[in-house]
């Protein structure tokens, strides 16, 4: 159950059975990327009142995060991580779009919505960082 009381949504009851720390990791990135989507709501409005396209851009990156990360929890293999990584970086650009209300001087409240972002950059490098990892090359040919 979570703090609220409520059960958990079906795609983490569906896939407790998984275990292991990739897929904890997951279902902590999952529910964060909710409660983002909660702080930003009244973020947006605010945004909407200065630019209806940075408010836009703003959902379809939030909206992105939680559809990336639901999307990779029902892949197998290597699959999951693209998906990952999309969400990741959506994750970027609502942390871009923050930057941008604040630097035209947007009277934004945003502080949670940053808190949370940064934390779902920090969630989901841990479930990528495994492909951001480059293999040494071998020897040159001739050498």
């Amino acid at each position: 159950r979570r703090a609220s009381g409520a059960p958990p949504p079906p795609l983490l009851r569906e896939h407790s059975a998984w275990g292991g720390r990739k897929a904890d990791v997951m279902f902590v990135a999952y529910d964060n990327a909710l409660e983002l989507v909660r702080a930003l709501v009244p973020v947006i409005k605010v945004v909407r009142e200065h630019s209806s396209e940075v408010a836009l851009q703003l959902e379809r990156a939030v909206t992105s995060i939680v559809l990336n990360i639901g999307e990779g929890s029902k892949r197998h293999g290597k699959d999951p991580v693209r998906f990952y990584i999309m969400a990741d970086g959506s994750a970027s650009e609502v942390r871009a779009c923050l930057d941008l209300a604040e630097a035209f001087g947007w009277s934004v409240n945003s502080e949670r919505a940053r808190e949370l972002v940064e934390r779902q950059l920090r969630l989901l490098y841990g479930l990528t960082k495994s492909a951001r990892v480059t293999k040494p090359r071998g020897r040159e040919p001739g050498r």
